[in-house]
């Protein structure tokens, strides 16, 4: 997605109903340009969503050339392929994104590796 007013007004409105509503709190002004994520945590879905406009300097728009796409109601939903996650997370100093990395190279070795 990008950071256009209209798309992310729609985000909003698509997570208003999301578990408890909690995300119904969020406005148009925390989607800056700026690295971080928002996190919407729902007890009654035992989820959580880390939204992020910009990560490690780069938008969805450098990622966007190999996205891959889930087709869901007729809607196609890009997100990042593994080798942008890959891409994203190997200079990361957390010990889960370098367990996240390992996985991810084998996955693209052998998609069915994790099966």
């Amino acid at each position: 997605m990008d950071g256009a007013p209209d798309n992310i007004n729609h985000l909003l409105q698509s997570l208003a109903t999301y578990g408890e509503g909690f995300a119904s709190e969020l406005t148009l002004d925390d989607f800056g340009d700026e690295e971080g994520a928002i996190r919407i945590v729902e007890v009654t879905e035992q989820r959580q969503i880390d939204l992020f406009t910009r990560m490690s300097g780069l938008h969805f728009s450098d990622l966007r050339q190999d996205a891959e796409t889930w087709k869901i109601n007729g809607r196609s939903i890009f997100y990042a392929s593994k080798s942008s996650l890959i891409r994203l997370k190997q200079s990361s100093q957390r010990e889960k994104d370098h367990i996240d990395v390992m996985a991810l190279k084998q996955l693209l070795i052998d998609p069915r590796s994790m099966d």
